[in-house]
């Protein structure tokens, strides 16, 4: 289906005469002009398939070299290519197609998005020493008269609603956790506006998060059906709802069910360079590069949002994003002021074509003396943008163009680098060899504190993971959480990963075994079968044990899972035993392992004897789309 949407605000007709020398004279500059954008045509084309070729080349030759070093443990990234064509509907019907034309007087007041300064959103809160203690108050407000800031806009005439939200956070485990949101308003039309809504705080290590960033919908079905999770959770460090960290693991229909569940698309996590889910969806849209359907899921998300329009594109910005059908050349010449100019996130033009991977729109931007330094609202720069969503050639002119792949985040702030955005989302090494290549920082993390090489095992990818250590990056380094590269690996199951960490024990400043998280505890939580016994495998595991790990509850914590079975069971009673060094102790927990295992046998018979009884599952409203 295709909506076009026509707003028709004033109509001019001017009419001239021209004698035939004006359009003589006309016709020979036009010439001259596709005569000059044809040569510049030429050399951006040229520029860009040299480019193009050393990344190949560089590609292959790290694959070579390790495939030659892991054989069989080594398996290159599929290649993501984006699709050329929409993919057509189950049904196979013929594409409604609906114009839409709505003419009206113009008006000059200020819109939705006014870049006026009383409009400007305010927030504070409370310090980080007076948060742990009493807990975390924060307010924010805009359009309040006498409060905000006056009028900066000769078009603004307060059209906008003044608004106002409060939240307080109780301090971990105070009140069970709760967190109190309040927002007021005021609308000519409606009157004032209240609102009080309640969420839950939870740490970031928390099993529900987990699920959402790997997109374990089973597994947050249960936790919600025992009540151990909400879909209104909200992450101590970020602010990050379930939604918002399934769009950050780029879980998209983990997103549609936690939307179906209720989950809040409008919420704002903590940091004001941060978005909601329902924003971030929209700017997902106008980046590009998405399939068919995980853009159908994140329209669902940012349904009526106004995010493109309260933007405040330039031309320059509507040409490199496509909403504007027109010669960027022509444009930069009778606007040459716009080169860098930046939309209300802060992002320029350069910026829209790194996230997009417009190459030619990159490179002319570029020739024409663009900035590949400048930071957006989120504080990230072009470089950024073109790692993260696995642009290698945009990522290699921006470097030779001046691009700094570490720039200072303003106060210190914590803020996830070009390494780090391509190590969590891309598959290709030439990306990381070439950020490494022109001096990137191996260690930097965001404020969650994953390393690019803790986002590498994550996502079981042995060969980022050689290529960080090769780098010197810090094997021993943790999150914030307390998780380790090889704790991350248990947690994740990458198998492959486990097996290359595991060889490197030598490298761990010290025994992983004896050290938070306990490994035997995330084992318990999180390990499959094959990581299990790729665990078991290992000889590190046989020497001196801490008697801790037998009196923990292990066993119970393992039993509580819902992919919980006979082989996890054996598997993992097997793994208790190579480690325990202690007879007494090792028959106490294998004793408490084998009656789980009778346990977990007889309420199988039970399950079976009431087959019939199917967990309710979540489809679409057509029927088409189901989870499981």
């Amino acid at each position: 289906m295709i909506n076009l949407r026509l707003e028709v605000q004033s109509l001019s007709l001017v009419t001239t005469t021209s004698n035939k020398e004006h359009f003589d004279f006309q016709n020979q500059l036009l010439d001259n002009i596709m005569d000059h954008n044809s040569k510049n045509y030429g050399q951006i084309e040229k520029r860009i398939a040299e480019v193009a070729d050393l990344i190949k080349s560089q590609s292959q030759n790290v694959e070579t070299r390790h495939i030659h070093q892991f054989g069989p443990l080594y398996r290159p990234p599929l290649n993501k290519r984006r699709s050329s064509q929409q993919e057509t509907g189950r049904n196979g019907g013929q594409p409604m197609e609906q114009i839409c034309v709505r003419s009206r007087e113009y008006i000059s007041n200020c819109r939705s998005g006014c870049p006026c300064s009383c409009h400007i959103q305010i927030k504070s809160g409370t310090s980080a020493l007076i948060s742990q203690i009493f807990g975390r108050a924060m307010i924010s407000y805009a359009g309040i008269p006498l409060v905000s800031q006056k009028c900066d806009n000769q078009a603004c005439e307060n059209a906008q609603a003044p608004r106002a939200n409060f939240e307080y956070w109780f301090p971990m485990n105070i009140f069970w956790s709760q967190i109190i949101r309040l927002q007021l308003g005021y609308s000519s039309a409606t009157g004032p506006q209240f609102q009080l809504s309640t969420l839950r705080r939870v740490p970031d290590e928390a099993q529900s998060i987990n699920f959402a960033l790997n997109g374990n919908i089973d597994g947050l079905k249960d936790l919600f059906k025992r009540g151990l999770a909400s879909p209104k959770d909200v992450s101590d460090t970020r602010g990050y709802t379930l939604l918002r960290w399934a769009m950050y693991g780029k879980q998209y229909e983990t997103c549609k069910f936690l939307l179906y569940m209720g989950a809040d698309p409008d919420y704002r996590p903590v940091a004001t360079s941060d978005n909601s889910p329902r924003n971030k969806a929209s700017d997902l849209i106008l980046q590009g590069g998405l399939s068919s359907q995980t853009t159908e899921i994140l329209r669902t998300i940012a349904a009526g949002s106004d995010f493109a329009e309260e933007q405040n594109f330039t031309r320059v910005h509507r040409v490199v994003i496509e909403l504007l059908g027109a010669s960027l050349e022509e444009e930069l010449g009778l606007r040459p002021e716009d080169i860098n100019a930046t939309d209300a996130l802060g992002r320029t033009p350069l910026l829209w074509a790194a996230a997009r991977g417009s190459e030619r729109y990159f490179a002319t931007l570029l020739s024409y003396g663009a900035d590949p330094n400048i930071m957006d609202s989120y504080l990230s720069t072009a470089v950024a943008y073109a790692a993260d969503r696995g642009h290698a050639v945009c990522v290699r002119l921006l470097l030779e163009a001046g691009a700094d792949p570490d720039p200072p985040s303003p106060n210190g702030y914590k803020v996830g680098s070009a390494l780090n955005c391509a190590a969590r989302n891309t598959t290709e090494p030439v990306i990381l060899k070439t950020l490494l290549d022109f001096g990137a920082d191996v260690e930097p993390c965001g404020i969650d504190g994953n390393t690019s090489l803790i986002h590498a095992v994550r996502n079981n990818n042995v060969s980022f993971v050689v290529l960080l250590l090769e780098y010197s990056a810090n094997i021993n380094a943790r999150t914030k959480t307390g998780e380790t590269a090889l704790s991350t690996a248990v947690i994740y199951n990458s198998h492959e990963v486990l097996r290359v960490l595991l060889e490197r024990w030598s490298e761990y400043s010290r025994c992983p075994r004896l050290q938070a998280p306990h490994l035997l505890e995330m084992a318990a939580l999180y390990a499959d079968v094959k990581t299990l016994n790729i665990l078991a495998e290992s000889d590190h595991l046989r020497q001196q044990y801490d008697q801790g790990y037998v009196h923990s509850d292990f066993i119970d914590r393992l039993m509580e899972r819902i992919d919980v079975s006979d082989e996890l069971i054996l598997s993992f009673k097997n793994l208790a035993g190579i480690i325990s060094y202690n007879p007494g102790a090792s028959k106490k927990l294998l004793n408490q392992l084998d009656a789980g295992l009778h346990s977990h046998r007889n309420r199988d018979i039970k399950e079976d004897d009431r087959h019939d009884e199917k967990d309710e599952e979540y489809h679409d409203s057509d029927g088409d789309d189901a989870f499981f």
